[in-house]
């Protein structure tokens, strides 16, 4: 069996996905320029690392210090989300504290609530940790403030370590959930 790995930018991968949404009935493509103009603003347009069932960017700094770079967007929801919001979350892990930071923008509707969830690619789960934001003039972007550090007791390290983590983005519109990403296996 012939196998090759394939790796993508985050603008090819965010312009396959609008073609795959378009194609299944989504939104129409007329506002493709104004969607990469926003993953660019996010500098997004960097190479995406694959790794088991994800397209995140692991770090390891100083001092067991582990870092992923986490794409939020409608396209990881479930149910997928036509929508242009889209983010990216940074998710640090050190010893047992995890911290979040990051910043989403084009909600369909006002901002509702985020929240660290449990479950796995493509499942929906009940929210574990809720995530401070500071909200945008418009109420329809944010960034996650620096108070979200969150101590993990032992079964909360092991579904991190398992990749069983997401987080979720709600609008008033869809308060389920507008844009999601999943957060990839992180131990020390």
């Amino acid at each position: 069996m012939n196998t090759s790995t394939v790796s993508f930018s985050g603008r090819a991968l965010l312009i396959l996905c609008m073609v795959l949404l378009y194609a299944c009935g989504g939104e129409p493509p007329g506002e493709e320029a104004a969607d990469l103009e926003r993953l660019d603003s996010l500098g997004a347009e960097e190479e995406v690392l694959h790794q088991e069932e994800s397209d995140s960017e692991v770090w390891d700094g100083e001092n067991g210090e582990r870092t992923v770079e986490i794409i939020l967007a409608g396209f990881n929801q479930v149910p997928i989300r036509h929508t242009p919001a889209m983010g990216q979350a940074y998710v640090r892990l050190l010893g047992d504290t995890l911290y979040v930071t990051g910043e989403f923008s084009d909600l369909r509707d006002r901002y509702w609530s985020s929240h660290i969830h449990f479950g796995r690619e493509g499942e929906q789960g009940n929210s574990l940790l809720r995530l401070q934001v500071e909200v945008d003039e418009e109420a329809t972007g944010g960034r996650f403030t620096e108070e979200n550090r969150f101590y993990l007791r032992e079964n909360l390290r092991d579904l991190l370590s398992q990749g069983r983590l997401y987080i979720n983005v709600a609008s008033r519109r869809y308060q389920g959930g507008e844009i999601r990403g999943q957060i990839p296996p992180l131990s020390e």
